[in-house]
């Protein structure tokens, strides 16, 4: 079923910062109709993008660069999992339910955000 839905074309380079996993979020989202479970769980992914690098930089977070590491590499294994989204088998376990069900008629947008 997936495999009709477009996959989005990004680059295959991982992302070394949170500006730059806000970018691959927007593109990704460009590139998928609204309706798919990948872009509603795109959509959530950057919200909270969105709203750490905002706090990086304003004390929020005691250990700015840890975070600015942990969102980065959190980020490249969604990446990697919505690069493989042509072929739901080869997407690795965590992500293959949000892939496999990403046309499935019947389930709400937020489900997606939290099937992944």
């Amino acid at each position: 079923m997936s495999a009709a839905l477009p996959t989005p074309d990004a680059p295959d380079v991982p992302v070394t910062s949170v500006a730059g996993a806000i970018a691959r979020m927007e593109a990704i989202g460009a590139a998928l109709p609204a309706g798919d479970g990948l872009a509603c769980f795109n959509r959530m992914y950057l919200d909270v993008t969105s709203q750490v690098n905002s706090q990086l930089g304003q004390g929020f977070y005691a250990d700015p660069a840890f975070m600015t590491q942990l969102d980065v590499i959190f980020a490249n294994l969604y990446f990697a999992a919505a690069d493989m989204a042509g072929n739901p088998a080869a997407v690795p376990l965590a992500w293959r339910p949000l892939v496999e069900r990403r046309a499935a008629v019947g389930i709400e947008s937020i489900q997606f955000a939290l099937r992944a």
